[in-house]
């Protein structure tokens, strides 16, 4: 159960109860496109062997 006052709260990191500003890896789009891609061709090679 969350705290009243983070109702609505998303896309926010915490370390210790208190906010954290994202690392540079994680505000950067080009890499987040790299893991989505890379993660997508996983998912893919996964699914062909199993249906």
């Amino acid at each position: 159960m969350l705290h009243p006052d983070m109702k609505g709260v998303s896309g926010k990191y915490y370390l210790g109860c208190n906010e954290w500003p994202a690392s540079d890896f994680a505000r950067d789009p080009k890499l987040a496109k790299k893991l989505w891609d890379y993660s997508n061709r996983l998912l893919d090679s996964v699914l062909q062997h199993t249906y």
